[in-house]
């Protein structure tokens, strides 16, 4: 087996799962796993079934993320026209467990949000839903790596940032 019970994985767009069991069915061998944030979930996934299998993966350690957080503040990636697109681009990188890009996302939608509430301009429904979606996921996710109740995440990642931004501009 990969996995051992009790490890804490990421398992696709379900964000960070205890794996509560490991079950020998009649029909095969099942990781039972159980969000970490909600209760009355459980997933059933079939250790044989690689592709199933391949969307969990281990947690990244504090100093990993710390890393992907000093990118992220620095990464200048083009702005998305389209408030569509950056809201399947928010779920596409959701899906695939990609914490840089999310991180980079939340930075540029948060930036967007602040301008245009500045200027007196509306954040599109689209923005709202793929930055709430955005930032639940890696609330859930970050909560865990720093051991940190999930609605302390978004400010704590917020002064990871200005440190980072500060640092680069000093």
């Amino acid at each position: 087996m990969k996995f051992a019970i009790d490890e804490l994985v990421l398992y696709g767009s379900n964000g960070v799962c205890r794996i509560a069991d490991i079950q020998d069915l009649d029909i095969g061998t099942y990781y039972i796993l159980k969000p970490v944030h909600e209760d009355r979930t459980k997933l059933m996934v079939p250790a044989k079934n690689e592709n199933l299998v391949s969307r969990m993966r281990s947690v990244p350690s504090a100093e990993s993320m710390d890393s992907m957080i000093q990118k992220a503040a620095v990464t200048r990636t083009p702005w998305i026209q389209d408030s569509s697109a950056r809201r399947a681009a928010a779920k596409d990188a959701i899906s695939s467990g990609d914490e840089l890009t999310m991180l980079v996302m939340v930075k540029q939608l948060s930036e967007h949000h602040r301008s245009a509430m500045e200027s007196g301009k509306k954040f599109t429904t689209n923005d709202v839903s793929a930055l709430h979606e955005l930032s639940r996921h890696l609330d859930d996710e970050l909560s865990v790596v720093y051991g940190i109740n999930p609605e302390d995440v978004a400010p704590a990642l917020k002064k990871k940032f200005a440190t980072v931004s500060a640092s680069v501009n000093a």
